[in-house]
C-alpha cells in the first residue's frame, strides 16, 4: 500500500513536471526561429588581415591589408571566399540566420531529451507486479 502511495506521488510529480516543460514559451520561440523567412548561410564572416612581400607597402609599416572573408567547411576542407563589401553585411546576415537557427535546433534536442526522460519516467513508475 505504502509503495504504491509513493508511486502515485512520483507520477503526479512527474507529470506536473511534464506539463510545466511542455507549456513552456520558450518551445514556442524555437519553432518561431525553425518558420521565419529568408536564406541561411554555413559559415563565418571575418576581416582577414595580411601582409604582401613587398618593402614599400604601407603594411611593411604595421598596416596591413584587409579582406572580409567568409570562411566554411566544404567537403571537409575550410574555405574562403572574398567578400564584396556591397554583399559584407548580406552575408553577416545569412550567416547569422544559420548560426540562430542551428542554437535553437539544440536548444530543441536538449528539451525534447528532457520531455523522453520525464515520459520514460512515468512509464517505469506505472510499472506495478500483479496482485
Amino acid at each position: 500500500m505504502y509503495n504504491n502511495m509513493q508511486s502515485n506521488r512520483k507520477l503526479s510529480l512527474l507529470r506536473r513536471r511534464l506539463l510545466t516543460l511542455i507549456e513552456n514559451p520558450a518551445g514556442k520561440s524555437l519553432l518561431d526561429v525553425f518558420v521565419a523567412p529568408g536564406p541561411s548561410a554555413r559559415g563565418t564572416v571575418y576581416t582577414l588581415r595580411r601582409k604582401c612581400s613587398k618593402p614599400s607597402c604601407r603594411c611593411a609599416r604595421g598596416k596591413p591589408h584587409t579582406t572580409v572573408v567568409l570562411t566554411a567547411s566544404v567537403q571537409g576542407r575550410t574555405r574562403l571566399w572574398t567578400l564584396p563589401p556591397d554583399r559584407v553585411g548580406l552575408a553577416r546576415e545569412w550567416t547569422g540566420r544559420y548560426r540562430q537557427f542551428r542554437q535553437a535546433r539544440d536548444r530543441w534536442v536538449k528539451w525534447q531529451r528532457e520531455i523522453l526522460r520525464l515520459i520514460d519516467a512515468m512509464g517505469r513508475s506505472r510499472i506495478q507486479p500483479l496482485p
